[in-house]
């Protein structure tokens, strides 16, 4: 009779262990939902931003023959503008860094959030040789050529104020403003790419947390 009992009870143990572990996993999974649905909200901002920087970028090249005052303020606000995207994820960092993700069984999902760091980290550096590229060479090249952004913190404010004519003319006979234009697209369409691979691997792990849907 004892023997039973004690059968019993490690059976019970065991199931509540089990239950407390399924628990824990289903709340790691709608805590991950949740956090992925907030970042992919902020990684359509960031593409939208750049989306804007690579259309003023192309938009003065293809007119560089026929630019006016208005076609430079609308290429200084749209390539100057950026916001970088805070892309923390609490419920994958929290199950990383506390090591329960033993309790992940499933190997494919395990091994989909091991790697989701490294791929958020691949798209913030994105932007952030973007936003080195605007700090480091593209302000300081306005500055030298009498642009003046007009604020304290061009990064986020954009350009204010309306150039004059012979600036615009200045500038648009400017190989190396326009090497700058040219590149500026480029780093706008990296970040693009780069948002739009991690889009994919965001949309992989909703399906590997949620197969039937």
């Amino acid at each position: 009779m004892i023997i039973v009992s004690v059968l019993v009870a490690f059976a019970v143990d065991a199931w509540w262990d089990g239950y407390r572990q399924r628990r824990s996993v289903e709340g790691y999974v709608a805590s991950i939902l949740e956090d992925l649905d907030a970042i992919s909200t902020r990684i359509d901002r960031s593409v939208r931003l750049a989306a804007v920087a690579e259309g003023a970028a192309r938009s003065w090249l293809s007119d560089a023959d026929e630019v006016t005052p208005d076609s430079l303020n609308a290429l200084l606000g749209g390539m100057v503008m950026w916001a970088t995207a805070d892309l923390t994820v609490p419920s994958i960092w929290t199950l990383l860094n506390s090591g329960q993700i033993s309790l992940i069984e499933d190997p494919e999902l395990r091994s989909w959030l091991e790697a989701f760091p490294t791929e958020v980290q691949d798209f913030e550096e994105e932007e952030a040789g973007s936003i080195s590229f605007l700090d480091s060479a593209f302000v300081p090249y306005l500055a030298a050529s009498g642009v003046s952004l007009g604020n304290s913190d061009p990064l986020r404010m954009g350009f204010r104020g309306r150039a004059p004519a012979e600036l615009v003319t200045s500038l648009a006979r400017d190989w190396g403003f326009e090497a700058l234009v040219v590149w500026r697209a480029a780093k706008a369409r990296d970040v693009i790419d780069s948002a739009n691979h991690l889009r994919q691997v965001i949309e992989q792990g909703r399906l590997i947390l949620q197969p039937d849907v």
